[in-house]
C-alpha cells in the first residue's frame, strides 16, 4: 500500500473514532438533561401539589371564620330544639316499677332521712340495687321525679300512700309552666341564658345522649356515664394532684404526671379522649353548659349531684395552668380543647382570687396574657369576642397598677 492509501486510512479511521466519542458524549449528555429535567419536573409537581393543599386549608380554615356558628343540628340532637313541650303523661307501668324500686332501698336503711340520702347519690342506688336498675335511667330522665324521691317530706307521703306520686307529678307540671320535666334524648335549648333548672336539664340530656353512641356503650359502663362521670368527679377530688412542688423529686414528678391516669383509670381517660374527638364539633358548647353548672349558684338545691366544689376546682386550675404534670395533659389536646380549658382554668383562679382562696399563691398575669393569645390565635371558636372581652377586662384588672 503506497503512503496515500494510508494516508486515507489513518484519516477514515480517526473521522470513525470522533464520530463514535460524539455520539457517546452527545447521548450521556442527554441522558443527562433529561434526568435533570425530570427532577425539575418532579419538584414541580410535589410544590404544586403542597400548594394546593394549602390552599385547601385556608379555604376550609376561611369557610370557618366566616361562619363561626353553633352546629344548630347537632345541638338539636344532643340537647334538643325550641319544639313545644309535651304534655305530661303518667307511665303508670314505669312509676309502679320505681316505687318498687323505693320500697326496696326502704327496706335497706332506717328512715325516709337516710333514704332521701340514698335516693340523692347514684352510687349508692347502684351498690344496693344494681347498676342495671331501672330506678336510675329513671330518674336521670325525670328530674321533677328525682326532685321529689329524694324530699324527705315527700318520701314519707308516698311510702304511706303511692298515688300520691302521681299527684306530685302533676303539681309539678304545672308549676312548672311549659317546661317538660321528662328528658329523653332531647330537651329545650332556651336561646337566653339559663338558670341552674335549665342547665341541669341540658347537662341531663348529655349524658343520655352520650349512653346512645356506640362508642361510649362499647365500654360498657355499669349505670350509664352519668354515674361514671359522678364516680369521677368524687375521685378526683379525694385525690388531688400536687399544685406546688411536683419537681421536689423524681417520684411526686412522675406521680402528677400520671394523675389522671391513676385516679380515673385507663378506661374513663380513653373514654373521656374518645368523647372530645367524636364530639368536637360541639365542645365548645358543651364545656361551656359545664362551666356554667359548675358555677351557677343562686341558692336553691340542685337536682344533679356531680358539682365539684369550688376547692377542688381551683386545684385542678392550678395543676392545669401549673404544672409539667397538668401541661403534659393539656399538649395532648387538640389547639381548641387546649385554648378552652386554659380559657376555663384562668377563669376558675379569678373567682378563687375573689373567694380568697387561692392558698397556692398562683400567679393569674401569665395564663391570662397565654389565653388571650391562644384564643384569638384560634380558628372556628363559636364564642371567640366573649373569650377576648373577658380576658381583657381580667388583664385590666390584675395589671392595673
Amino acid at each position: 500500500m503506497d503512503r496515500a492509501a494510508k494516508i486515507v486510512v489513518v484519516v477514515l479511521v480517526v473521522a470513525a473514532s470522533g464520530f463514535f466519542i460524539f455520539s457517546k458524549i452527545a447521548g450521556w449528555h442527554k441522558n443527562k438533561l433529561d434526568a435533570a429535567v425530570r427532577q425539575q419536573q418532579e419538584i414541580s409537581q410535589d410544590q404544586t401539589a403542597m400548594l394546593e393543599q394549602k390552599v385547601s386549608e385556608l379555604e376550609q380554615e376561611l369557610t370557618v371564620v366566616k361562619g363561626q356558628q353553633v352546629p344548630e343540628k347537632k345541638l338539636a340532637e344532643v340537647f334538643g330544639g325550641n319544639q313545644e313541650s309535651a304534655p305530661l303523661s303518667v307511665d303508670r307501668e314505669k312509676l309502679t316499677e320505681v316505687m318498687g324500686a323505693v320500697k326496696k332501698l326502704a327496706g335497706m336503711v332506717r328512715d325516709e332521712k337516710e333514704l332521701a340520702a340514698v335516693l340523692a347519690d347514684e352510687e349508692k342506688i347502684a351498690e344496693n340495687l344494681g347498676g342495671e336498675t331501672k330506678l336510675l335511667e329513671v330518674m336521670r330522665e325525670d328530674i321533677q321525679l328525682a326532685e321529689i324521691l329524694r324530699d324527705e317530706k315527700k318520701l314519707a307521703v308516698i311510702l304511706r300512700d303511692e298515688n300520691k306520686l302521681v299527684e306530685m307529678l302533676a303539681v309539678e307540671e304545672k308549676n312548672s309552666g311549659d317546661q317538660n320535666p321528662i328528658i329523653k334524648k332531647k330537651i329545650p335549648a332556651p336561646q337566653v341564658q339559663p338558670g341552674m333548672a335549665g342547665v341541669e336539664r341540658q347537662i341531663a340530656a348529655f349524658f343520655s345522649y352520650l349512653d346512645q353512641q356506640p362508642y361510649v356503650q362499647a365500654y360498657e359502663f355499669a349505670g350509664g356515664s352519668y354515674l361514671q362521670y359522678q364516680i369521677a368527679v368524687k375521685n378526683l377530688s379525694e385525690t388531688m394532684p400536687i399544685v406546688s412542688g411536683e419537681m421536689q423529686s423524681l417520684y411526686a414528678m412522675v406521680r402528677n404526671v400520671a394523675h389522671f391516669y391513676r385516679v380515673l383509670g385507663k378506661k374513663r381517660v380513653y373514654a373521656t379522649r374518645e368523647i372530645l374527638q367524636n364530639e368536637s364539633e360541639i365542645i365548645e358548647s358543651v364545656m361551656r353548659t359545664f362551666y356554667q353548672w359548675f358555677t351557677t349558684d343562686n341558692g336553691a338545691q340542685t337536682a344533679l349531684a356531680g358539682r365539684p366544689s369550688a376547692e377542688t376546682m381551683y386545684e385542678y386550675a392550678g395543676y392545669i395552668l401549673n404544672t409539667l404534670g397538668g401541661r403534659s395533659y393539656l399538649l395532648r389536646r387538640s389547639p381548641k380543647v387546649r385554648a378552652l380549658v386554659t380559657y376555663y382554668c384562668v377563669l376558675v383562679l379569678d373567682r378563687a382570687n375573689a373567694e380568697e382562696l387561692n392558698s397556692k399563691g398562683i400567679d393569674i398575669r401569665p395564663y391570662i396574657k397565654s389565653s388571650l393569645l391562644e384564643v384569638k390565635n384560634q380558628i372556628g371558636l363559636i364564642h371567640q369576642k366573649e373569650y377576648i372581652t373577658r380576658l381583657s377586662e381580667l388583664n385590666q384588672k390584675y395589671y392595673r397598677y
